[in-house]
């Protein structure tokens, strides 16, 4: 179908009702237009942070075979994972940072998983490392940043940086030795 947006929609449907402030419109041949909600926001006011991840969000999936969707798709993730660092209450998680940085993730590991040769998907698992160290997961970010080490050696840009922020999540677990080992 097109990709059409409508802005500050009621969306009712199956006895549900919900104030949507992005949805995609499919226009359908003979039946009525489907709204699939793509972007929930709380007040129902776009900012914009919000009209940013819609924009990224839109690209990936109107354009899915475009050789940037992997970088629309990091971008839409930065921005979740902004979200989630915004949500964070004296730098916490919470349910409502946590469904955002959940977003970021799924975002991350799809390019960093299923486009594997996209030029972004080295930022894409250094990210998820990201994610999970401010979620305040050490052993996951320690995974998630050698994965980048591991599946993208030669990405000059985000090799080197998860080499440093592995060594010092490593610090923070009590692993001093595996720490000045990165710092060679």
């Amino acid at each position: 179908g097109c990709w059409q947006f409508a802005v500050g929609q009621t969306v009712r449907a199956q006895g549900w009702e919900a104030d949507i402030a992005l949805v995609q419109r499919i226009p359908q041949e003979g039946a009525t237009t489907q709204f699939v909600p793509i972007r929930f926001v709380a007040n129902n006011k776009l900012s914009g942070s919000d009209k940013m991840l819609a924009a990224f969000e839109a690209i990936a999936a109107a354009y899915p075979a475009s050789p940037r969707v992997g970088e629309a798709l990091v971008e839409a993730g930065v921005g979740w994972f902004g979200v989630g660092k915004s949500r964070q209450m004296l730098h916490r998680s919470n349910p409502q940072s946590d469904q955002a940085f959940a977003k970021a993730a799924e975002l991350f590991a799809r390019v960093s998983t299923e486009r594997k040769g996209d030029p972004a998907a080295g930022r894409a698992q250094y990210m998820l490392g990201s994610t999970a160290l401010f979620q305040g997961d050490l052993a996951g970010a320690e995974l998630q940043y050698g994965a980048v080490l591991e599946r993208f050696p030669g990405d000059l840009k985000y090799a080197p940086k998860a080499l440093e922020r592995r060594a010092t999540v490593r610090r923070h677990l009590l692993q001093d030795d595996l720490a000045l080992a990165d710092m060679r």
